[in-house]
């Protein structure tokens, strides 16, 4: 008899912990290993526009995958990918300091002569301080003077003279540009060194 007790304290107890754990938040992210995206990004206002591609990479040692995106029309705001913060990711610690932009791009079918920034493709880079208040912004375009680009980099850089608690980077198309676009080796560093983009290289 009292084993048989034992058996249903076990019994109840052991859906009490099954029920208590399907309650909570999943800590570990994509822990099913289904979702095909590259760690440290996500998609910025698209779904089926962007992919981490495998058609195009650029041309650098080892290179596997890069960010794509592709848009046939306008939309109702700007597609891409925008990374995590990566001002104290890690052992990342970002300073004020002059910070150095690079990336590269390949292009195909977009939109020529851009207007205006809506129409345009490039990386955003944005740093903000602790109270969320925007304190440096350095857009970087890409070629657009002919529909079809090959792989290209690109660099520029931005003095930011307060310490930034929040650092990101956003591979953008503008609302109203279209065609396909791929970018690979994404950096933001800081001299002296104080960060990097994690993952920049969608590898």
């Amino acid at each position: 008899m009292k084993s048989y007790w034992c058996f249903v304290f076990v019994l109840v107890f052991s859906f009490a912990f099954i029920a208590n754990l399907s309650a909570q938040t999943n800590l570990v992210i994509n822990g099913d290993i289904e979702m095909i995206e590259p760690g440290f990004w996500q998609k910025l206002n698209g779904t089926t526009e962007c992919t981490w591609a495998t058609d195009e990479k650029a041309a650098t040692f080892n290179s596997r995958r890069s960010f794509k995106i592709e848009k046939s029309a306008a939309s109702a705001d700007v597609i891409g990918w925008k990374s995590d913060n990566n001002a104290n990711k890690l052992w990342n610690n970002a300073v004020a300091a002059t910070y150095s932009f690079s990336f590269s791009a390949k292009t195909s079918g977009v939109n020529t002569s851009p207007a205006n920034d809506d129409a345009r493709i490039g990386v955003r880079y944005t740093f903000y301080d602790e109270s969320a208040s925007l304190i440096g912004e350095k857009y970087v375009w890409v070629d657009q003077s002919t529909a079809d680009t090959d792989w290209s980099d690109y660099s520029d850089g931005l003095l930011v003279s307060t310490v930034p608690e929040e650092v990101y980077a956003e591979l953008i198309m503008g609302k109203d540009a279209t065609g396909t676009v791929w970018f690979d080796n994404v950096g933001c560093g800081s001299d002296p060194w104080s960060m990097g983009i994690f993952n920049g290289d969608a590898e």
